[in-house]
Parts: structure tokens; C-alpha cells; sequence
């Protein structure tokens, strides 16, 4: 069997990837996907399940507290976790010596990250004139502590390609989270149901990691870890930044609007970016390891970009455009009337993610082969620009607001994906050729479920219109997937048996 550091040197040597390497991180790919979907998307529904029940017991105002400490906690995060990470994974020859210093300079970073949010509790509180908001933010501040430890050991098991076991141990804490925030929710811990049940499960998480893959502490040496901590500026600075102009909607709908517009908002936005955060996620934990392997190798980078970019819009476009046109029914079935405010800032907002979805792949890229600079510029734009943006948005309320993500952000975004096509020499219109297959079968599908809308029985009741547009609507977009697309889809069949795909 090849193994993945085999295959990078074989790389790294000749300036191109083997057809016998392709075909074994085609199969690392396929295996690591097929383990993180499985995971990701039986974790999801147990999830659903879960956000279904605590939502009709808690109130919109109790997702708004969480999520005005979430504003601040996130920014943290960015810093405490330090790229330590991405780091590991992408600095191919790190030995025993620089892995401990990396570990003690994560652990470091979380400690400081829960401090720094001891510090800011109150003022935040008062800021948001929500005086339960300061102990929120530091039992959240924990998670810090358990980001540090965990960091370099998620980044060796990614570099090493264990993605059944990364796959396993998220799925165990999204199967504990989601046990947790129920049971909390029904002893009547009101907000602190979404805190704790987080904490625990990250808790598990954070002990799985460590324990297959430990690592001692050691005080860094500067001068021996100078461009790896180069590059983790470059990659938390990106992060950081890209975290503030993400939040910064909420900021704003908090401070403007209060806390119920907060929460309703915040809620509907979670249900808009489900496929963006399970379809991106599923790529980063798989892709980074991916794209590292063969960094050297633009031919296959942009092969993979490619293969990626159409596989992922299949699965999310239907998803998060599926979810814009019957999000009103949704609501009224699923979550009931209080929720009603954020049916149209969902509608916008899941219309935005059906590119979301997709557009964190060629940023993936960059940091793969260690030209992270231009994602951190392009970050630094968006923060200059979409906070300006939202306050502009928010005299509209919570539609204004959600048009923003749907008119501004997407172009500031594709300068990006430009740099890195330019890089690896992928022409845009191979690029947006990928997206045809999913949205062809995702026009035909709206087609039919605006079809159903007005020509389904006034009498039927609104459960069963919901679930007969859903399930028609699937079933229209998988046959015109399958009939009109067969080649696309064989591409995948052959990359699940190993064998090369078609260019």
C-alpha cells in the first residue's frame, strides 16, 4: 500500500504526480470523504433532530445571548488556535523537536484566549446591554483551553490521512452535543442548554485526539520555527479577519435591532449555512490534506479543484436552494409560529450559500502551497467593506441585512478564487463549466416545486404540501442528474474505483 508521505516525496522529486500516486490519493480522497460525509451527515441529522426539539422549547432570545457571546468567542478562537494546525499539516518535514514547540506554543495561545475573554466579559455585557452575557462568555472561553490541546494532534492525523478516525471522533461529538443540549434543554437551563452542550462535546472530542495522538510541551525557538510562524500569522490573520467581517451582522443586528431580532436572524442563518458548514468542512479536513500532498503539482491541483467544485455544488445546490423555496412551509411545520420572522432572511441567506458552498475550495489552495498572503489582503478587503455594508443593510431589518451576503460578498470573494487560478493555470471557464451539472438538475427541480406550489389542492394540508414539493423536487433533480449527466457521474464511479478520471 502507497503511503500519502510516499507519495509526496515522489512528488516533490519529479514535479508531478504518478498515475499509481494519482490513483492512490484519488482513493485516500474518495475513502476520506466517504468516512467524513457518513460521520458529518449522520452527526447532522441527529443534530436536526436536536436544534428541532430545543428550539420549540427555548426562545428566540436565548439563541440571541448565545449567539452575541458566539460574536466574540469565534474572534478568540481565531487567535488562540494560532494556524498551529494548518501548520502541522502543510509543513511536511517538521520533526519531533518543532512538533512539541508547536504544542506549547498552542497550548499557550488557548490559555491566553481564555484570559482575554475572562477580561472583556463585562464590557462586552454592557455593550450589548445583556448583563447574563458575562458568565456565557467565559464558560464558552473553556473551549480555548481545549482548542491549544487538541490543535497538533488533529493536524498530525490529517497530515497522516486517518480520516475514519477524524470522521469517528467528530461523529461521537456531534452524537454527544446533541444528547447534551436535549437534556439540557428539557431541565430548563434555557440559554446555557446551547453553552454547555457545545463544552461537552468538545470536551470528548478534545480527548479522543490527544489520546491516540499525544505530544509532549516544549518552550519555542524562535529562530528554528521562523517560517512556520510566518505562515501561522498568515493563516490566523486570515482567519481572524475573515471571522470579524462574518460576525460583524451580528454585531450589528444585536446592537440595532435586540436580541430576539438577534436570535431569530442568528437561527435562520445556521439553517441557510447547514451545507456550507458540512460540505466545507467535509472538504478542509480532507482537501488540506490533499492538496498538500501533491502542492507541487499544478496539473493535478487543478484536476482535484475541479473534481471538487463540481462534486460539491451536486450535493449543496439542491440543498441550500431547495431550502429557499420552501423555508416558509418549513418554519410553520417544523419550528412554529414564533419563528416566523426569519423565514425571509432565510430565503436570501440560503440563496447565497448555494455558492458559499463551493467557494472555499481554491482558497484551500493557497495555504497548501504555502501562499497564504493573498488570502489574508483579501480578507482585510472584506472587513473594510461588509461591516460598512450590513450597517447600510440594517435600516431594511434583517433582509437588508442577509441581501448583503447575497450581492456583495460573493464578488470580493471571487477576486480571490481569480489569484488562485492564476496560480495553478485554471482557466475561469473550466471553472464555472463544473457548475453546470448542479445547476441544470437544480433549475429543473425549482421548476417543479414552484409548479407544486400553485398547482397542489388548497385542502392538502401543509405538512403533506411540504413533504410532497420535497420529495418531488428530489426526485426531479436526481433524474435529470442521471440522465443528462451520466458522464459526469461516471467521473466519480471511476475515481471511487481507483482508476484515473477523466481530465
Amino acid at each position: 500500500m502507497i503511503k500519502p508521505d510516499e507519495i509526496v516525496s515522489a512528488g516533490q522529486q519529479l514535479g508531478k504526480t504518478s498515475a499509481s500516486s494519482s490513483r492512490a490519493l484519488d482513493r485516500s480522497l474518495v475513502h476520506g470523504m466517504a468516512w467524513t460525509g457518513i460521520t458529518k451527515w449522520s452527526g447532522q441529522l441527529l443534530t436536526w433532530v436536536a436544534t428541532v426539539l430545543v428550539a420549540r422549547i427555548l426562545m428566540p432570545a436565548d439563541y440571541g445571548i448565545v449567539a452575541m457571546a458566539t460574536a466574540f468567542t469565534g474572534i478568540v478562537g481565531m487567535i488562540s488556535e494560532f494556524g498551529v494546525g494548518s501548520a502541522v499539516l502543510n509543513f511536511r518535514d517538521l520533526g519531533p523537536d518543532k512538533i512539541t514547540q508547536l504544542n506549547g506554543i498552542s497550548l499557550a495561545f488557548g490559555l491566553g484566549g481564555f484570559i482575554l475573554s475572562c477580561i472583556a466579559a463585562v464590557p462586552l455585557s454592557w455593550f450589548f446591554k445583556t448583563d447574563e452575557l458575562t458568565l456565557v462568555i467565559i464558560v464558552s472561553a473553556l473551549g480555548f483551553i481545549l482548542l491549544g490541546l487538541k490543535s497538533v494532534p488533529y493536524g498530525t492525523l490529517q497530515k497522516e490521512m486517518r480520516f475514519k478516525f477524524l470522521g469517528l471522533v467528530e461523529g461521537l461529538q456531534m452524537l454527544i452535543q446533541a444528547i447534551s443540549v436535549v437534556g439540557f434543554a428539557l431541565l430548563g437551563f434555557s440559554y446555557w442548554t446551547l453553552v454547555l452542550g457545545n463544552l461537552v462535546g468538545t470536551v470528548i472530542a478534545t480527548a479522543c485526539l490527544v489520546g491516540v495522538r499525544p505530544h509532549g510541551f516544549a518552550i519555542p525557538r524562535l529562530n528554528q520555527l521562523r517560517d512556520v510562524l510566518s505562515y501561522s500569522w498568515d493563516v490566523v490573520g486570515s482567519r481572524m479577519l475573515w471571522y470579524l467581517y462574518t460576525v460583524s451582522d451580528s454585531f450589528i443586528v444585536g446592537r440595532l435591532l435586540g436580541s430576539a431580532a438577534l436570535g431569530a436572524y442568528s437561527f435562520g442563518s445556521s439553517l441557510a449555512n447547514v451545507a456550507v458548514e458540512k460540505v466545507a468542512g467535509m472538504s478542509s479536513q480532507v482537501t488540506t490534506s490533499l492538496f498538500g500532498a501533491v502542492q507541487h503539482d499544478h496539473a493535478a491541483l487543478r484536476r482535484y479543484v475541479l473534481i471538487l467544485t463540481e462534486g460539491f455544488a451536486v450535493v449543496s445546490f439542491p440543498l441550500t436552494i431547495g431550502l429557499a423555496l420552501v423555508s416558509e412551509q418549513l418554519v410553520w411545520v417544523v419550528f412554529g409560529e414564533k419563528w416566523l420572522p426569519m423565514v425571509a432572511p432565510l430565503q436570501i441567506l440560503a440563496l447565497s450559500a448555494s455558492y458559499r458552498s463551493v467557494a472555499s475550495i481554491p482558497p484551500q489552495v493557497l495555504f497548501a502551497i504555502k501562499d497564504s498572503r493573498p488570502c489574508l489582503w483579501n480578507s482585510a478587503i472584506c472587513v473594510a467593506i461588509l461591516p460598512l455594508a450590513f450597517l447600510v443593510g440594517s435600516q431594511w431589518g434583517t433582509v437588508g441585512i442577509a441581501m448583503v451576503w447575497a450581492l456583495v460578498h460573493p464578488p470580493l470573494n471571487y477576486r480571490l478564487s481569480a489569484y488562485v487560478f492564476r496560480s495553478i493555470g485554471l482557466s475561469h471557464g473550466d471553472y464555472w463549466r463544473s457548475f453546470i451539472p448542479a445547476a441544470v438538475a437544480t433549475l429543473a427541480m425549482g421548476i417543479v416545486v414552484v409548479g407544486l406550489r400553485y398547482g397542489l389542492s388548497s385542502h392538502w394540508s401543509l405538512p403533506v404540501r411540504l413533504a410532497t414539493e420535497v420529495c418531488l423536487g428530489g426526485i426531479v433533480y436526481t433524474t435529470i442528474a442521471q440522465l443528462f449527466y451520466r458522464a459526469h457521474l461516471q467521473k466519480f464511479i471511476l475515481l471511487i474505483r481507483g482508476q484515473r478520471s477523466v481530465e
